[in-house]
């Protein structure tokens, strides 16, 4: 390493793990960082947390897939048939 990159990596760790940063109660950027996902352990995306209203390709209201055929015109999907006990 050279002198440039040894003094980047310097400032680097300081501004995160040293510095008092003082728009979240003069504590460093990684000891907020802690807090946070000490405190939030099952963040969420939105996705994850609003159902979606809209289907996907292949995906239907009852959860089911079915099954499309090659050169199959569109609209004209086929079920999958369920095995009978017999």
């Amino acid at each position: 390493m050279d002198d440039l990159e040894i003094a980047v990596a310097e400032y680097i760790d300081w501004f995160n793990h040293r510095r008092l940063h003082g728009e979240i109660g003069l504590i460093p950027p990684a000891e907020h960082e802690d807090n946070f996902y000490r405190h939030n352990t099952a963040a969420t995306t939105v996705a994850a947390s609003v159902p979606s209203l809209h289907l996907t390709r292949g995906e239907t209201e009852c959860g089911l897939t079915p099954l499309l055929l090659p050169y199959q015109p569109a609209g004209t999907a086929r079920w999958p048939q369920r095995a009978t006990a017999g």
